[in-house]
């Protein structure tokens, strides 16, 4: 394929096209320009001549998760505004060519169906399953000259298109590794939050930034015993308390459980407690009772399931009450979605639902407090700090702080999981990043 001397290209972009070939894949770490170099040459072979080009990914909800956006991006940079017509599904251009944006996941069984087809390029292609492979393949090979290109980020050594690229390429596939290093033009944004990766999360800065394969992938810890016990030991560090405290309150799920409640002031940490009430009156009772006590400003409670029971009970104390009381749903949709949580993602991109968003600010509470520990110029605002308690049981917190795990779902966003089916409820840790849930009411961003 030519592509247009007037546009931005990277040196392995060129050469990446230069060869015949059916099946091209183009695989490497963050910021490494693979989608916009190849939605580039794309745009410029379909000015040249007409071609019916599928753009898909695996997971798409709507035409707003399908790489649509990056096409009109460059259509509009490039000036082929006045050769393309965008439509809400389709981009057409007056030579006849047409981009499509089909999911792949949802329309599997209509893959059969697609008939004289010139390109089809799978963004994401770590997604892909091997399902999907297994009908876009041999419908593709069926249409004479149609080629498949892939653009992807090594998740798994499993995973369909890591067998297809690198395990058993086939004769006369082109595959090409790029990387952060690779870009001309890397904003400095993005270079600082590379850098950052390499400091804070250097066990995951190889798979993000490199373009390495997860060898970690499944669940992983939220913090580390490590991260929690340095949280400990820095608090002589703490900064002097503010005005008021916040208050998470953890609502047991039946009888026998535990209710929990955690108490901060600014990045600290300073107080926890459970216990078992017989009935949400006296849960309620004890939670007021503590909020008077460290003159709390908020009160963040778990109101699914039973929680919601104890909203009557708190409007009971309304009268009596200096300090907000605010019902929060860990399974809720994602708050502040559509804020940035890095330069290159939303909140909305990066988290799964509000339980992640809650979770990941003591993760990077924690990261911070590493930094300042190691010497950095951190505000221990931004920090995570726990004041050692005089009764003893420190362990069996930073125990229940250590026990929720992590792993991307299908659609690379952030999921928890808060324990096996053979360990208790963290009930602490619930209390915990309830306390913590103002950092994240308008949306969470990653420190740089």
């Amino acid at each position: 394929m030519a592509s247009d001397s007037g546009l931005r290209l990277p040196r392995w972009g060129a050469g990446f096209f230069a060869k015949r070939s059916t099946f091209r894949s183009v695989y490497g770490g963050r910021a490494s320009t693979k989608t916009w170099t190849i939605a580039q040459i794309l745009v410029a072979a379909a000015s040249g001549r007409p071609l019916k080009i599928y753009c898909c990914r695996e997971f798409q909800k709507s035409i707003r998760d399908s790489i649509k956006p990056v096409i009109e991006g460059v259509i509009e940079r490039y000036a082929y505004s006045d050769y393309a017509r965008v439509l809400d599904q389709r981009i057409e251009f007056q030579n006849g060519s047409e981009f499509h944006f089909p999911g792949l996941e949802r329309n599997r069984e209509s893959i059969r169906g697609w008939e004289g087809v010139d390109i089809v390029w799978v963004d994401e292609a770590q997604r892909l399953s091997t399902a999907t492979a297994e009908i876009l393949v041999p419908t593709l090979v069926r249409n004479p000259g149609c080629q498949l290109i892939c653009s992807w980020n090594p998740l798994n050594r499993t995973d369909w298109i890591w067998r297809r690229t690198i395990v058993k390429p086939r004769k006369g596939d082109v595959a090409q590794r790029v990387s952060w290093r690779d870009n001309a033009w890397l904003a400095p944004e993005a270079d600082a939050e590379r850098k950052a990766c390499l400091r804070d999360e250097p066990d995951r800065y190889g798979h993000i930034w490199e373009g390495e394969p997860d060898d970690q992938n499944g669940a992983r810890s939220v913090l580390s015993h490590d991260l929690v016990q340095l949280a400990v030991d820095a608090y002589p560090q703490a900064p002097p308390l503010t005005e008021y405290a916040e208050i998470g309150l953890d609502v047991a799920d039946s009888g026998a459980g535990f209710n929990a409640a955690v108490v901060r002031d600014g990045p600290t940490i300073l107080h926890w407690e459970r216990w078992r009430a017989p009935t949400l009156k006296r849960t309620t009772d004890r939670a007021h009772s503590l909020a008077r006590r460290w003159d709390a400003g908020r009160l963040y409670y778990d109101a699914g399931g039973i929680g919601a029971g104890v909203t009557s009970h708190f409007v009971e104390f309304e009268s009596a009450r200096n300090y907000l009381v605010i019902p929060e749903l860990f399974g809720a949709a994602v708050r502040g979605k559509d804020s940035k949580y890095s330069y290159q993602l939303r909140n909305a991109d990066f988290f799964a639902r509000r339980n992640a968003q809650l979770a990941w600010t003591l993760r990077l509470r924690a990261m911070q407090t590493r930094r300042l520990m190691a010497g950095d110029r951190v505000n221990p605002m931004d920090c995570l700090f726990i004041r050692p308690p005089d009764h003893g049981r420190l362990s069996e917190y930073l125990a229940e702080m250590t026990q929720p795990t992590w792993s991307e779902n299908p659609a690379g966003k952030i999921e928890i999981e808060k324990r096996n089916e053979d360990e208790p409820s963290p009930d602490r840790y619930d209390a915990t990043v309830l306390a913590f849930a103002n950092d994240s009411v308008g949306g969470l961003r990653l420190p740089v």
